[in-house]
């Protein structure tokens, strides 16, 4: 019987250090440096703005992060870009995550080339 138990509770720790540890790879794991998460957007958030990012966001994201940005997506797997920990992010940090990538999510530095073209993005992503 204690065998059982003690079966169990290992299965439960491993279980729950997966479950730990796959959210901090899907929320956080980024090692942001200071530089990068201070670095001020140049760009005004205005309605053209917005526009040319959605547009950005509809050829580029929106086949893992979904529509909506919640990360259903044909090609699943994309974080939730209306989360509260994702929201919580400056937009330094975000342009940073465009431009370098970690995981399954590319770096889009050489895909999207214009700097003006990642901060328009950003500031779709603050829309949804």
């Amino acid at each position: 019987m204690k065998i059982k138990f003690f079966k169990v509770g290992i299965a439960l720790m491993l279980f729950f250090s997966l479950v730990c540890f796959m959210s901090f790879e899907l929320i956080g794991g980024w090692n942001i440096p200071p530089s990068a998460a201070a670095k001020k957007n140049p760009v005004k958030s205005d309605a053209s703005s917005k526009a040319n990012g959605k547009a950005e966001y509809l050829k580029s994201c929106k086949m893992c992060h979904g529509a909506a940005g919640t990360g259903n997506g044909k090609m699943a797997g994309g974080s939730n870009l209306t989360s509260k920990e994702f929201k919580g992010l400056s937009d330094g940090a975000i342009f940073y995550q465009i431009n370098t990538g970690k995981g399954r999510m590319p770096s889009y530095k050489s895909k999207i080339t214009a700097d003006n073209s990642k901060w328009n993005l950003v500031n779709y992503l603050r829309t949804l």
